[in-house]
């Protein structure tokens, strides 16, 4: 049971968080200051400084936050019903809309200080770490849980390949001006399957030289993104 103490410091992080999300929504993550922050949260700019070291280090809870959401889905009745890995993949990715769309014009500078591969909000950062490999770990529980047809060979890398087609899903997302977002929306419904039927063809016996080919690609790829940028 936690004490009034740590109720109160909670109460108070999380009324800093929300005081900023609200002043990336209204000014923007890049004029948006920690004394803006602490001014609209109503504390002191050394309490601001206490919890987060950052307006970076705020966008790092929120991220956490989405995270543990994400969990979640995995566990609705809408979701345990489905069993094609097609129909599991936009599940979760549409979910994931759903949850950014919440905060869309905040985002929109943190998005584009992440397209940096020196930020540590980069979705590739070091600093991301954790939250890239609990995103991925996601796809592997979509998957495992799923009646599939992909090649063994994939299985390792498979979670991963899937993450990395969601990442661009949300780059269409982020960039769409269409009304609700529809049209990034169509991109998903229209590649999702071809996408993942692409990915099973490479497991027809013909196949094999081909498919050793892209395991290769994707291993080089994934080796290059993992390295920290200098």
């Amino acid at each position: 049971m936690k004490s009034k103490r740590e109720e109160a410091s909670e109460a108070t992080r999380q009324k800093i968080l929300d005081a900023a999300m609200a002043l990336f929504r209204e000014k923007g993550f890049d004029s948006t200051t920690m004394r803006d922050v602490a001014a609209a949260a109503d504390v002191a700019l050394g309490s601001a400084y206490h919890y987060f070291k950052s307006k970076d280090d705020i966008v790092m809870v929120y991220y956490r936050s989405l995270l543990q959401q994400e969990a979640g889905w995995l566990e609705e009745p809408a979701f345990q019903a489905l069993e094609k890995p097609e129909e599991r993949i936009r599940y979760c990715i549409l979910k994931k809309l759903d949850q950014l769309a919440l905060h869309r014009s905040a985002l929109e500078g943190v998005f584009r200080k992440a397209l940096d591969p020196k930020s540590p909000l980069s979705p590739f950062s070091t600093e991301t770490r954790e939250i890239r490999e609990g995103n991925i770990a996601l796809f592997t529980r979509v998957l495992e849980e799923s009646r599939h047809s992909f090649h063994d060979d994939f299985k390792p890398v498979l979670p991963r390949v899937i993450w990395l087609y969601q990442m661009g899903i949300i780059l269409a997302w982020f960039y769409d001006r269409s009304p609700g977002q529809t049209r990034s929306r169509f991109l998903l419904e229209i590649s999702l399957l071809l996408f993942l039927r692409a990915l099973e063809t490479l497991g027809l016996p013909l196949m094999g030289g081909f498919r050793r080919s892209v395991l290769t690609l994707i291993q080089t790829f994934d080796k290059i993104m993992e390295e920290p940028a200098s």
